[in-house]
């Protein structure tokens, strides 16, 4: 490891994946606000991954969102019923530079989980909420690593 780490490799998952510059550059990022329920879930999840120390006083950046919620019937019975669900969040972002106001990263992210419609719609009401939960985690964690690998490469002297 020790050879790999002279050329300039560095892990993204374990200790120390992230330098304390890159950790400092994604707590510059201002998260945008976003409409819905779902909305509001996905913004709270990415502010507490980017800048655990609070809102930035001064952001640098802002991160754009766009989401889209698709619940997908999975296991349909002989009589017409559901009996099990996909609920899938894609969403689509950008990193905007507040400075020059010009896009400097644009990507996607999209998480997929799955429940099971029960006799009690409370029940499966809990259930939907729960696999909505799972895949907005699940996005803000990959949007988290995507931010990452982008201040790293911003911020590295090799890039």
């Amino acid at each position: 490891m020790t050879l790999v780490a002279a050329c300039g490799f560095r892990p993204l998952y374990g200790e120390r994946a992230m330098t304390a510059s890159t950790v400092d550059a994604m707590a510059l990022v201002e998260v945008g606000k976003l409409p819905g329920r779902y909305g509001q879930i996905i913004r709270n999840h990415l502010i507490d991954r980017l800048s655990p120390r609070g809102r930035p006083s001064a952001p640098r950046y802002q991160l754009v969102l766009e989401i889209e919620t698709q619940k997908e019937a999975l296991a349909i019975e002989q009589d017409e019923t559901v009996e099990r669900f996909n609920f899938t969040l894609i969403t689509k972002y950008r990193l905007v530079d507040l400075g020059t106001a010009t896009t400097v990263l644009r990507s996607r992210s999209q998480s997929i989980a799955a429940y099971n419609v029960v006799r009690s719609d409370y029940a499966t009401l809990v259930a939907e909420k729960d696999a909505a939960n799972r895949v907005a985690r699940v996005v803000c964690d990959d949007i988290k690593l995507q931010l990452s690998v982008f201040f790293d490469r911003q911020l590295s002297p090799y890039s």
